[in-house]
């Protein structure tokens, strides 16, 4: 089979490449890291370091400076790609919250486009539903409802700039050794008060069908994915089972709970773990944040207090859109 072939660059000219280079994210106040010095860490990208791939690249773990760091590498980045890196060092090096994921930096080169963040032992939620749900009782459920809701009012209200996540799945939070939740991939964020035009972003299952149907954005399209995940913590289901004609849990739970079966919705790891009372609480505010009128949903701040404080009555969930 013949064929044209041209030589590979050798390091020296990969060398005078990189020395050509000029960053153009040098105006956001996020740390820079020299290619080399991730190079370095990681053995040149070695597969012995990569401890995750997605579709925008490999994970790798190592050290930078003598810390524990998770690097995220993007090889001839497409166009969105490279507006999902401008989002996260923009915006994710303005987050300083502990339910939020820190990103200590980047590295940029003429091919490669590499975050930098602190390494998350345990990594995302959605592997501990799938591998070790039953390793998951219910205080530890609840601690981490609480602390991704607490994630949320922060970005939603309190950060320097208030952002809307657009893509809230357990993928998306990350956990630290002591169990902690943190939201992580910054990719799809929008500024609150940025009003311009955009398609409808999210992950199928957890994209608010409301918002998709519109096109109109605000927080609680945040609020509903949080809802889902409520109810996958709480039920140990899928957001959407493909066993049952693609069935949303949100219809699946809504069907139960409104014929007075809602603890035969518990995972089955749950049972004599929590009272009836307690769980009936926890799935009613899951329900409440997926509810069809947006309107009706609480809001991030609303969630931690109804979380926080068993006190506060909650209103009778309605109708989700599915």
């Amino acid at each position: 089979m013949g064929g044209c072939y041209s030589a590979k660059p050798t390091d020296k000219e990969n060398e005078e490449a990189a020395d050509d280079f000029v960053n153009p994210y040098t105006h956001i106040p996020s740390k820079s890291y020299p290619i080399q010095l991730v190079k370095q860490a990681t053995d040149n990208f070695s597969e012995v370091h990569c401890v995750g791939e997605g579709a925008c690249g490999k994970v790798y773990e190592c050290m930078i400076e003598r810390v524990h760091v998770a690097v995220k590498r993007s090889t001839s980045p497409t166009s969105g790609q490279i507006v999902a890196f401008e989002n996260e060092i923009k915006y994710l090096s303005q987050m300083d919250h502990v339910n939020v994921i820190r990103l200590l930096g980047y590295a940029i080169s003429r091919d490669d486009y590499i975050l930098i963040y602190e390494y998350m032992s345990k990594n995302s939620l959605s592997t501990l539903l799938s591998d070790q749900r039953e390793t998951l009782d219910w205080s530890s459920r609840v601690d981490i409802i609480k602390g991704i809701a607490n994630g949320l009012n922060y970005l939603h209200n309190v950060a320097t700039v208030n952002l809307i996540h657009r893509d809230i799945k357990p993928q998306n939070i990350l956990l630290d050794d002591t169990m902690v939740p943190k939201i992580a991939d910054f990719g799809t964020v929008r500024d609150v008060m940025d009003n311009s035009p955009a398609d409808a972003l999210g992950t199928f299952g957890y994209l608010d069908p409301t918002y998709l149907a519109s096109g109109r954005l605000s927080s609680k399209v945040d609020v509903y994915s949080f809802g889902v995940i409520i109810l996958e913590m709480l039920t140990g289901m899928k957001a959407v089972d493909k066993d049952k004609d693609y069935l949303h849990i949100a219809k699946a739970v809504w069907t139960k709970f409104t014929g007075g079966e809602s603890m035969a919705l518990a995972d089955h790891s749950l049972l004599n773990m929590v009272g009836q009372d307690e769980f009936q609480r926890m799935l009613t505010i899951g329900l409440l944040c997926v509810q069809e009128t947006v309107n009706k949903r609480p809001s991030s701040e609303e969630l931690v207090l109804m979380l926080e404080n068993s006190s506060i009555t909650l209103a009778q969930p309605s109708w989700p859109p599915v």
